[in-house]
């Protein structure tokens, strides 16, 4: 017979790097953390139509997971007991939006406004279920494959940080993780374990997962 899974219940929710960083919780510390991703590749946190990254390179968001009903789903079959997440591109680049012919990025209110309503609906969901809340920084992009899209520029990855912290201040129990220092400490030199500019090997994930995620989560999770 199999004996009951006492293991604590990580849901990993953003983009691609989400994707990384759950599969890297699971290689590190799997005995301790049963780890669910919840993210998509290339997916925001609001519900959009589209993201580009530049001229040509549209993609389609639609089937992208949010709160309704995807992780509100989760949250009752899976039952975490903390949430992590982790964005950056799809962020800091273009967004449209269902019915809406324009586009749209950070510097342009109903973006931040959209996501101020997703964010405020996904903190009182997880406050109602007593699921902590981990929100990771963006790291700085420098050079690869994607270093010279318009969401690699320094005033785009700044103004998603810069929003995610007045979340931090809106909302103190959520948890800051300062995602992008862990990941500027682990690089010889800037971006050089980043081969695209955005995500790492998984074997060095896994380590700076190991150092810098896996005693949160333990802190999170004792009691």
């Amino acid at each position: 017979l199999q004996g009951e899974d006492r293991r604590d219940r990580v849901m990993v929710i953003g983009d691609s790097t989400s994707y990384g960083i759950s599969a890297a919780i699971n290689n590190v510390a799997g005995d301790r953390f049963s780890v669910l991703w919840a993210g998509g590749r290339n997916c925001p946190l609001v519900e959009a139509e589209k993201v580009r990254w530049w001229d040509g390179a549209e993609f389609d968001m639609t089937n992208c997971p949010t709160l309704h009903p995807e992780w509100i789903d989760a949250f009752e079959s899976f039952a975490p007991s903390v949430v992590v997440m982790v964005y950056s591109v799809p962020e800091q680049a273009e967004q449209k939006y269902v019915d809406d012919e324009n586009w749209y990025t950070i510097e342009d209110p109903l973006f931040v406004e959209k996501h101020d309503v997703a964010m405020e609906e996904l903190v009182a969901a997880c406050d109602e279920r007593g699921i902590e809340l981990l929100l990771l920084s963006s790291p700085e992009i420098h050079g690869g494959a994607l270093g010279g899209a318009q969401f690699a520029q320094l005033d785009r990855v700044v103004a998603w940080n810069a929003l995610m912290q007045t979340w931090l201040t809106r909302w103190p129990q959520i948890y800051s993780v300062d995602w992008a220092s862990m990941v500027a400490a682990a690089e010889p030199t800037p971006g050089s374990l980043r081969g695209d500019g955005v995500h790492m090997l998984q074997s060095d994930l896994d380590a700076v997962v190991k150092t810098g995620i896996i005693p949160l989560l333990d802190a999170q999770t004792i009691g």
